[in-house]
């Protein structure tokens, strides 16, 4: 019976130890400019790099490369990020869970894309975000739950959005960020 109960034990840490870590996605698998970058700041092969290389990288920027779509796990590993700079590339979406891993990301910036429209967990993973910088990008509106993570984040400084965003968002993003308060926003 203590064999047993050993046993499950294990079984429950081991899965449990599995469910935490995100999934990785090896270097160069990666979108072709995410993997130079990549390659570029660790001074490695693709099939060389490791998480701990992963680890050690603070910005990405990936501007102005003609990415047409990210993958889902292009920055998974990257949990140290504070920067990430995506601007002047013609994707039209982002995928659900692309920022998952940016748990320490503090500046976002996508400006003059085709983006149409932000996924529905976009936020959700980057609480210490400071800077959020997104204009001349094609989406016009942002979901109540992206609008009420906005709300909640607590260190933003920065907030730049598109001026062809909705009336009544502009309005409801006015309100979360009026004038002369702590966060300096503005429409662009």
């Amino acid at each position: 019976l203590n064999h047993l109960l050993l046993l499950s034990m294990a079984i429950v840490g081991v899965t449990f130890g599995l469910g935490v870590q995100a999934a990785f996605l090896p270097v160069c698998e990666r979108t072709d400019a995410v993997k130079r970058n990549l390659m570029a700041q660790t001074q490695k092969a693709c099939e060389a790099i490791q998480m701990d290389d992963l680890l050690a990288i603070k910005r990405v920027a990936v501007s102005g490369q003609n990415i047409t779509a990210f993958k889902a796990d292009d920055f998974t590993g990257l949990k140290n990020l504070e920067i990430l700079n995506i601007r002047s590339n013609p994707y039209t979406t982002l995928p659900e869970g692309l920022f998952n891993d940016l748990i320490n990301l503090d500046t976002l910036v996508i400006i003059g894309t085709q983006l149409s429209s932000y996924p529905e967990d976009f936020l959700d993973s980057t609480p210490l975000m400071k800077e959020l910088i997104l204009f001349r990008n094609k989406a016009t509106t942002l979901s109540d739950t992206i609008l009420h993570r906005l709300e909640q984040m607590k260190n933003l400084n920065q907030v730049e959005m598109d001026r062809n965003l909705e009336p009544a968002v502009q309005a409801h993003l006015n309100e979360i960020f009026p004038a002369g308060g702590k966060v300096s926003f503005r429409f662009k």
